[in-house]
This record gives structure tokens, sequence and C-alpha cells, in this order.
């Protein structure tokens, strides 16, 4: 259930937000319907909350802080109206990158002992280059930039860790036709390590 809020939603307070043992949401209390959800993992992502002919529906309109608050509020507006509307709430475009990590690590990652692992991984590695990015517009060459760069940096094992973490997470995203192909497909192997 959403943990409502008695304050209008800031960056600072959205910022301060931590992730908790399970995912919650905060409400916005300036405008109803919408706020932020929290994962175990710490992504924070805009939501919101409305009817379409009686039922209610929720639509998830992107990250923090890719999506910003004050782009995120025109879109929840935007969303609401849709809903009054009557007009059924997709996913209109495809997921964002964060979005589509956030979606992985909770259902294939999060009950895995490598878990802390893979997160550190991506968000060190790989969000940095991807934030902002829908998934669909990842290319083989965007992953290869990071995998050659953890190379360059004399970090081989790091490299093939991050590959494989990659192969995972865009084969996974193909299986759910999130993508059509993985750009990861093909991702060749770089080094022998030591």
């Amino acid at each position: 259930m959403p943990k409502f809020s008695n304050t209008r939603l800031s960056d600072t307070a959205i910022r301060n937000l931590k992730p908790g043992r399970e995912r919650y949401e905060v409400l916005d209390a300036s405008q109803p319907g919408f706020g932020i959800r929290v994962s175990k993992t710490g992504i924070k992502s805009w939501i919101v909350y409305g009817r379409i002919n009686g039922k209610r529906s929720r639509k998830t309109l992107g990250t923090y802080p890719s999506l910003s608050l004050a782009d995120a509020r025109i879109r929840a507006r935007e969303a609401l109206q849709s809903m009054r509307d009557g007009d059924q709430v997709e996913e209109a475009r495809p997921l964002l990158f964060t979005d589509a990590l956030e979606l992985w690590y909770e259902r294939e990652q999060s009950n895995r002992r490598s878990f802390n692992n893979v997160q550190n991984a991506m968000s060190l590695h790989v969000v940095p280059d991807l934030r902002g990015k829908l998934i669909t517009d990842v290319s083989k060459n965007d992953l290869l930039k990071i995998i050659d760069r953890l190379y360059d940096e004399g970090k081989p094992t790091q490299g093939n860790r991050v590959r494989a973490f990659i192969k995972r997470l865009f084969a996974w995203a193909a299986e759910r036709d999130l993508i059509n192909v993985s750009p990861a497909l093909h991702l060749p192997k770089q080094s022998v390590e030591a």
C-alpha cells in the first residue's frame, strides 16, 4: 500500500528516501495520485494512480533522477487526464534501461547470493553510461564501450563479470519481450583471466 505523505515531494526529500526491507511508495500531498516507489535495491520510480471506468489503475512513468520531478509531475497530469477520459493506460513507450534493470533485479536477481555483487557492478560500471536510454536503444556498441573501458583500465576480471551480468540482463529482457533481440547476444569475451 502507498505510504501517504503530509508534505509536497521535493528533490531533497526524494534524494533522502532510502531503500527498506520491502518496496514502498510515498505519494505527493500536493498532487493526488502521484508519487514515487522505492525498490529494495534503491531504484526510485515515478508512479501515478487513477481510475479508468471506475477501476483503479497504476502507471509507472520513469525513474528518478533520469526523469526529473518537474517532468514527472507533467507526465502524471497527462496520465491522470487520460485515465479520467477512460483511456487505457498502457506503457506507451519502451522502458528506460534503469526501469528494466529494476524489474530484472526484483524478478530474477534479488534472491540470489550474488545479488549484491551484480547490483554493485551494474551501478558502478553500466548504469552511468546507460541511464536515461530506452532499453530498446541500447546497442552492442554501447555495451562494448563499457567492457572495453574495463579492459583498458587493466581490469579483465571485472570486465568479464560485467559482460556476464549484461548478457544475463539482456537475455532476460528479450525473453520478456522488452526488446526484440539482445544486443549482448554476441558480445565477445576480450581476455582470459589470469
